[in-house]
């Protein structure tokens, strides 16, 4: 089942300076290769979508398909499957991935760590070859402008599992945001009429840091 498939567009991006930087990083990369996809790496609260809107607010605000993956996916999950339809004939149901290619659409693809590696191999040859082959009598060619962006929590196992497919991608990480510079940036761009940002970005801060000591203390 896919948890979540939406045309998705970038509204209102704040971008900090640590983010748009990053988000060069893989401009370059994918100017010099125009169908050079993408991954997003961080923990929680790194915030990998977004640096996805960043990142595609640089490129005019491509739509895009958002797929939340999990570990029963399989391939007719993005590619699609053959359906009963009101009339009890068959007919072939596209899944997020064919659309997007054939669109010429982002593809974003969350929790690639839960992602079966069956699932990960199907999917190499698309982004080594910019080609996959389904079955003898249908293949998908992506449309200019397809892109894949897969976005991935490195927790504390590692990413072993999904190494091989991350190492045809350019990859970028992304760490929490913690510092008071960075945080009073993205207020004063997002609240510019708002005074006292300082101040407000110190207490909020604070704040944070005071509440996330209490939860720890809890847990441990």
């Amino acid at each position: 089942m896919v948890l979540l498939t939406k045309v998705h567009s970038t509204t209102g991006v704040v971008c900090s300076k640590y983010l748009d930087g990053k988000a060069e990083t893989l401009v370059a990369a994918m100017e010099s290769d125009v169908f050079k996809h993408v991954a997003v790496i961080g923990d929680h609260g790194s915030g990998k979508m977004a640096f996805v809107d960043v990142l595609n607010s640089k490129f005019e605000g491509e739509k895009s398909i958002v797929v939340t993956l999990e570990e029963t996916f399989d391939s007719k999950n993005l590619v699609g499957t053959y359906v009963c339809n009101e009339t009890g004939d068959f007919e072939f149901k596209k899944g997020p991935l064919t659309v997007a290619a054939e669109q010429g659409l982002w593809l974003i693809l969350r929790n690639v760590e839960q992602a079966p590696p069956d699932l990960l191999s199907f999917l190499l040859p698309l982004v080594k070859d910019n080609r996959l082959e389904i079955s003898a009598s249908f293949s998908i060619t992506p449309k200019l402008g397809f892109r894949i962006v897969a976005i991935c929590h490195e927790d504390t196992h590692g990413l072993t599992g999904v190494s091989p497919f991350l190492s045809e991608l350019a990859c970028v990480k992304l760490e929490p945001l913690e510092g008071r510079e960075d945080f009073k940036e993205i207020l004063s761009k997002k609240f510019q009429t708002v005074t006292s940002l300082s101040w407000m970005a110190d207490f909020l801060l604070d704040a944070h840091s005071h509440l996330r000591h209490q939860l720890n203390s809890l847990k441990g």
